[in-house]
């Protein structure tokens, strides 16, 4: 969020009101503007100290089920391991699949798979 607030540029003509207002908009805007801050050296590191700052330990699964209900459920039932690289390409395959299934390469429709294979 650091990031976003120093980089006025990218949001500025977006959001309206005061510095309460502003903040929230920035907390809670559509992730697109995200492609804004990925270049900058300061958040490219973030994703990787991210997994490393979850890899030590399993995540709670009572903070997995508030936060990723779908993975909650996937560990639960012995899908994927409770570590962070399943966990996230998990939760990307969730995002992606309604577009996927849009354009006809949904895991849902197996021949649309098969004929790209």
């Amino acid at each position: 969020m650091a990031k976003a607030r120093d980089l006025v540029r990218h949001w500025k003509k977006y959001y309206r009101g005061d510095e309460a207002d502003l903040r929230y908009a920035r907390k809670y805007s559509y992730s697109d503007r995200a492609r804004c801050y990925w270049p900058h050296p300061g958040v490219q590191g973030a994703p990787a100290r991210l997994v490393s700052n979850l890899s030590g330990a399993p995540i709670p699964l009572p903070l997995l089920s508030q936060h990723l209900p779908a993975q909650y459920a996937a560990v639960r039932e012995g899908r994927i391991r409770n570590e962070p690289a399943g966990l996230i390409h998990d939760k990307i395959t969730e995002v992606l699949d309604p577009y996927a299934f849009a354009c006809g390469m949904s895991p849902n429709n197996p021949t649309s798979w098969e004929r790209r294979l």
